[in-house]
């Protein structure tokens, strides 16, 4: 145990029983530290999906750009591509959590984790939140119920015809059963100190993520010849049952195939960051590791690339690039290699910063940061929009702010910007408040509930204090400068 981890339980007076030393020590001395690069990518990303989303439901250009868009005017056609590359990076997300996921697991087995006890806590959240993902997609979904209930249908028969999301595949479930998939691999492989074996792993989850995202196209087919549907494309109110026993088994077997994000590809996009989580928690990682990073990333763009012109084609709708759901292998490629490259320069600019000035940093990012600490809250309550939007309505009444696609870009815009705003004042009001009843509150409670080491404050469940307004950052290279703030400093990165 770290000399600072001992002064830090000796001047607290947390009070432990010794069969409780080791986990406390994990839970403080691991978990309370932040890699902010991911802490601030993670609200960056969740903004990027609140402008999107609007931008998608509300322009009245969207039509035109699927099915014709290079009749738009150059302007707007750099913002079509821009949006459907952005809004189609939910990949992004995946890789962030699968990163943080391997590497905090790795750490907490390092330092004497239960691996068992380990694995059942991952893949008890995963369907937790799966589960609660379910009821989003229901209830929640800026596609579902809420546009529904919006355009005047009636709760009942909203219901009657979206009670079938419960079968569609978002960010949500593809993190879930990620979560649940990739804990469940690496406590395989680190029976008998495996953990210890990283290339190996790595080399064990890129031949997994390759494997998952050459035979989608092929899963795809298969399950279209056995459901009479291509199910990665059907939106789920469409779908056609064949019985009973068909409602019960596609809970299980739909995740792997069904309309949006079908696992197969995106356990791809898992299974990526998984990799790139690994090479984070070798204890000296390599001087041109980040070099490197970029390399892959621009490899992965050009192969992307070479995979579209000369391998797929390029389809003779040429709308079908903009409108796909179903990720094809080109565009997993493209945008995972371009993932690579964002992630790769925050790290440079943060972890990776010999001359970083962490108290600067901190500030710089708290922004993004905060929308982190409550990105699945803000996420599962993208909803909130149809408040806005009709409030736009009664004040603005010659445009129809609740019809898909019924503004003019110039009133999306508008549009977006109020709403960012409206959770921007939302969550730095309910920081104050420590995020209280959030969903990442509710979580909190619940993992932690009657577990042995998990100590929690009740004033502060999601250790706002420790995780956004003072973190305690991780540091791949020692800093030149003093820091006026908290810092630990792992494997030497240059």
């Amino acid at each position: 145990m770290s000399p600072s981890c001992m002064k830090s339980m000796s001047t607290t007076g947390i009070s432990i029983r010794p069969n409780e030393l080791k986990t406390l020590i994990i839970f403080i001395c691991i978990m309370g530290k932040r890699l902010l690069s991911f802490d601030f990518m993670r609200g960056f990303a969740i903004i990027c999906i609140v402008i999107f989303h609007l931008l998608l439901l509300t322009c009245n250009i969207v039509p035109q750009a699927e099915s014709n868009p290079f009749s738009l005017p150059t302007s707007l056609l750099v913002v079509a591509i821009l949006t459907v590359i952005l809004a189609h990076w939910r990949g992004m997300f995946l890789i962030i959590s699968s990163v943080v996921q391997i590497y905090t697991m790795t750490v907490a087995i390092r330092n004497g984790a239960d691996r068992k006890k380990l694995w059942k806590s991952q893949v008890s959240f995963g369907i937790l939140l799966w589960v609660f993902g379910m009821f989003r997609e229901v209830f929640l979904n800026e596609w579902s119920i809420p546009a529904a209930v919006a355009g005047g249908s009636s709760f009942t028969t909203a219901i009657a015809t979206y009670w079938t999301w419960i079968y569609l595949m978002e960010a949500l479930e593809d993190i879930a059963w990620s979560i649940i998939i990739t804990s469940t691999i690496f406590y395989f492989l680190t029976a008998k100190n495996g953990v210890e074996k990283i290339t190996r792993n790595a080399i064990i989850f890129l031949m997994l993520a390759l494997v998952v995202i050459f035979l989608s196209p092929l899963v795809n087919q298969a399950a279209t010849a056995i459901y009479h549907q291509d199910t990665a494309n059907t939106s789920p109110e469409q779908l056609i049952f064949y019985g009973w026993w068909d409602y019960v088994t596609r809970i299980f077997i739909y995740p792997f195939i069904e309309y949006n994000s079908p696992l197969f590809p995106m356990l791809g996009y898992t299974f990526f960051g998984v990799v790139f989580g690994l090479l984070l928690t070798r204890p000296v990682i390599p001087k041109h590791f980040l070099r490197n990073t970029g390399l892959v990333g621009l490899g992965m763009i050009v192969f992307g690339l070479v995979w579209l012109f000369f391998v797929q084609g390029i389809p003779a709708d040429i709308g079908q690039l903009i409108t796909f759901e179903f990720h094809p292998i080109w565009f997993v490629f493209l945008a995972t290699g371009m993932q690579l490259l964002v992630l790769g320069a925050l790290l440079r600019l943060i972890e990776f910063n010999p001359k970083i000035n962490l108290e600067r940093t901190l500030k710089v990012t708290y922004f993004g940061r905060r929308w982190g600490v409550t990105a699945l809250t803000v996420y599962s309550c993208l909803a909130f929009e149809y408040l806005i939007r009709a409030l736009m309505n009664m004040i603005f009444p010659q445009y129809n702010w609740l019809q898909f696609f019924g503004l003019p870009i110039e009133w999306s815009v508008f549009l977006i910007v109020v709403d960012l705003a409206a959770w921007f004042a939302i969550l730095r009001l309910w920081e104050k408040g420590k995020f209280k009843y959030s969903l990442e509150w509710i979580f909190t409670k619940i993992a932690k509930r009657n577990k042995p080491g998990k100590v929690v404050n009740a004033n502060d469940v999601l250790d706002v204090h420790g995780v956004l307004e003072e973190p305690e950052a991780l540091l791949f290279v020692q800093p030149i400068k003093e820091q006026k703030v908290k810092y630990t400093v792992l494997g030497q990165g240059l």
